[in-house]
């Protein structure tokens, strides 16, 4: 999901070297087509949260990333990653 919000940045003006990351994204995409995500109903229902952010951690423009995600069990039910 991250490359993808990132090589949308360069939509209007892309170059070789964001066709050649676009194309190793869709390879991944093609190579990972059969994973997914289990919910089971056998065991304990476990809620989890993470969260992780930094101050002005991209070299590029100086703007902070944050994210989270929650899972219930082995899968994820909410996420969020913003610039």
């Amino acid at each position: 999901m991250f490359p993808a919000g990132l090589l949308s940045r360069f939509m209007s003006s892309p170059n070789n070297v964001h066709m050649g990351v676009a194309k190793k994204v869709l390879k991944y995409i093609r190579g990972t087509a059969d994973l997914g995500i289990l919910y089971s109903k056998s065991g304990g229902v476990k809620l989890n949260g993470y969260a992780d952010s930094d101050w002005a951690g991209s070299v590029d423009d100086m703007k902070s990333t944050s994210g989270y995600i929650f899972t219930i069990g082995s899968g994820a039910i909410c996420w969020n990653a913003k610039k």
